[in-house]
């Protein structure tokens, strides 16, 4: 539906004027960091893909404030793929695996499971558990790695759930999120505000327990049809993005627990959807899409 069409719609607030894209604004909360309660605190531990191939020392970067003649910390890149290890026991003992470790590649050593030996290691941003048999991880096992950026568990094929609760990864130059994201079906919280997304995969319908979802200052045109199982979301944050319409599928979130909260402003939505928003916070966007105005309209379009 273009801007006319929208402008000539009936108010979905009798006796109010309609509002555009720029007045929403004004309904939203002051401030717009899109990060999360505990203040980034949750390591990123999912398995994403850069917009392009760089060197791995182009992802470690310096803390804000350093100054600009500091060099990076040095790397300890640390290597023992396809040695069929099964225990890291014996790197320890021989001083094969430092303290100091960034960088570690353990794929391919019929590991069982996360190593208690590699859970000491502050330092490590990279981890590497490709083509093993882990087959669950423990809860909170990244806690004891707070430096852990990136994280790989392809090929491990007894995998299940992910224990993980919560994941934060803005502010960040992700362009794409792999279907592998279908393993954090215990993920409560998720947040990839401030990147360079250009879609959300349909696997994301396994988040079935999803309660906050920040995908906003994106590039995202749209939304795919699997958003509707996510019946606990509660907080969706999708503003600045490149949204012209939201499925109708979104109809089928209830936000229906006190204080829901939806953010779609800077997006070129409909001038009736600001309007629902306006009038009947998340839920009432989430009535408006299921409607058979907004359906007769979406299929026209």
């Amino acid at each position: 539906m273009n801007e006319s069409t929208a402008k000539s719609s009936s108010s979905s607030c009798p006796g109010t004027p309609s509002h555009s894209q720029s007045d929403s604004e004004d309904l939203e909360e002051p401030g717009d960091e899109d990060q999360s309660p505990s203040g980034k605190d949750d390591p990123s531990t999912l398995s994403i893909e850069p917009q392009k191939a760089r060197p791995i020392s182009t992802f470690i970067h310096t803390k804000p404030g350093l100054a600009v003649s500091a060099p990076p910390p040095p790397e300890v890149f640390i290597s023992h793929t396809g040695k069929r290890l099964g225990s890291l026991s014996s790197l320890v003992s021989s001083e094969a695996l430092p303290s100091n470790t960034t960088i570690l590649q353990l794929g391919k050593n019929r590991l069982k499971g996360i190593p208690k030996e590699i859970l000491g290691l502050s330092k490590l941003t990279h981890l590497n558990l490709f083509g093993n048999a882990i087959e669950k991880l423990p809860p909170h096992f990244n806690s004891f790695m707070p430096a852990l950026k990136f994280l790989n568990l392809a090929g491990n094929k007894g995998l299940g759930a992910c224990p993980l609760l919560s994941l934060d990864l803005s502010f960040n130059k992700i362009r794409l999120m792999r279907e592998n994201i279908k393993y954090l079906t215990n993920l409560k919280a998720l947040y990839l505000s401030h990147n360079k997304l250009i879609s959300v995969p349909d696997q994301i319908s396994n988040l079935v327990n999803l309660q906050i979802l920040v995908l906003g200052h994106n590039r995202l045109r749209s939304l795919p049809k699997s958003i509707s199982s996510l019946k606990s979301l509660q907080l969706f944050f999708v503003q600045q993005n490149k949204l012209s319409w939201l499925p109708p599928e979104f109809g089928e979130i209830p936000f229906d627990v006190p204080g829901c909260k939806l953010k779609l402003y800077k997006n070129p939505l409909p001038n009736r959807v600001f309007e629902a928003l306006r009038c009947g916070g998340a839920s009432g966007v989430a009535r408006y899409v299921n409607s058979a105005e907004y359906l007769k309209v979406y299929q026209k379009r």
